[in-house]
């Protein structure tokens, strides 16, 4: 069962039971970008320039989730369609996507998300809980490329420099493709989600490709736990606090 161009073809069904795998894809938009647009300042303007050529290519990253019943693996499936003349823009993209791991791995077993990053030339699994308790499920609804969704929130503590800020998610999910994951290392609702926000970032599903064959499950594998390093949010925000604080001591290890 494969659906491509939801906007084009996506009528009512119910997706549910197990040995539900395949794949789903996703893009992303980068919203409010009229509110710093039209200033007369030449900075501003320049900076305005500069967004809306980040937002062209934001539009273009292609991320692919793959799952079977119990495994889930999340990433950016290729850059070649950004600009390649122009390095900053690309990395600015990628940044402002507001997935900045290489890959986000699911198991719903374990309810655990393990997302890999690379710090200084290391390839680390940063491991998170899925709790479905997180959420706040609602009774506001709406159709999204003809699929019946309903809304659900969270918040969410986002790392900075110097202070912590908190930032409200918003997901629209369809409990009638009962598929329990999500775009960006977000899962745990009673749906596939199809829709989320988070601050100025839009990830939407572009593409959902299904298949019930039990002999033919998606292939997902995690990281070998044993030979790479574990770190929970915790101990990765108490790295990345200690590395700001004190650069040169991890510039002499490199």
């Amino acid at each position: 069962m494969k659906f491509i161009g939801l906007s084009v073809m996506f009528f009512p069904f119910l997706i549910c039971g197990q040995n539900i795998n395949g794949t789903a894809s996703y893009s992303k938009q980068f919203i409010k970008v009229d509110s710093i647009l039209g200033q007369s300042d030449e900075s501003k303007r320049q900076l305005s320039s500069r967004i809306l050529k980040v937002n062209t290519n934001i539009k273009r990253l292609t991320y692919k989730l793959i799952f079977n019943d119990s495994l889930a693996k999340y990433d950016l499936e290729n850059t070649m369609t950004l600009d390649v003349d122009n390095a900053i823009d690309t990395k600015l993209a990628k940044v402002f996507s507001g997935f900045l791991a290489e890959a986000a791995y699911y198991d719903l077993k374990k309810s655990q998300i393990l997302f890999e990053k690379n710090f200084l030339g290391e390839k680390i699994l940063i491991s998170s809980k899925i709790n479905s308790n997180d959420w706040v499920l609602t009774k506001e609804s709406q159709k999204i490329n003809n699929i019946q969704c309903f809304k659900a929130t969270k918040k969410i503590k986002k790392a900075g420099r110097n202070i912590d800020t908190e930032v409200l998610v918003i997901a629209w999910y369809s409990p009638s493709i009962n598929i329990n994951y999500g775009p960006d290392g977000f899962a745990g609702l009673p749906g596939l989600i199809v829709k989320l926000q988070v601050d100025n970032v839009v990830t939407y599903l572009t593409e959902l490709d299904l298949n019930r064959n039990q002999k033919k499950q998606a292939k997902v594998s995690l990281p070998d736990l044993d030979t790479t390093k574990v770190l929970s949010e915790e101990e990765y925000h108490s790295l990345l606090k200690d590395f700001n604080e004190n650069r040169g001591k991890y510039i002499d290890k490199n």
